[in-house]
């Protein structure tokens, strides 16, 4: 099941995270942040031309859910 988004971004693509914000954010390599895109674990939007060229982008919200649903209580 793959969490790419098809549909088009409607927020204000400023307020998407990097791959970089995201791994500083969960502490993380960039590498492993990737890792969990390519295993569908975390949701994501790519920017890219015709899958020539990834360039992934991440809503706050599904950042948020990605916490919350491997929080450990």
């Amino acid at each position: 099941m793959s969490t790419k988004s098809t549909s088009p971004v409607k927020e204000d693509p400023a307020a998407l995270l990097t791959v970089q914000q995201v791994a500083r954010r969960l502490a993380v390599s960039k590498s492993l942040v990737y890792e969990w895109t390519d295993e569908g674990r975390l949701a994501y939007v790519d920017l890219g031309q015709d899958g020539r060229r990834r360039c992934l982008r991440f809503k706050p919200e599904d950042l948020e859910k990605f916490i919350q649903d491997h929080a450990r209580n």
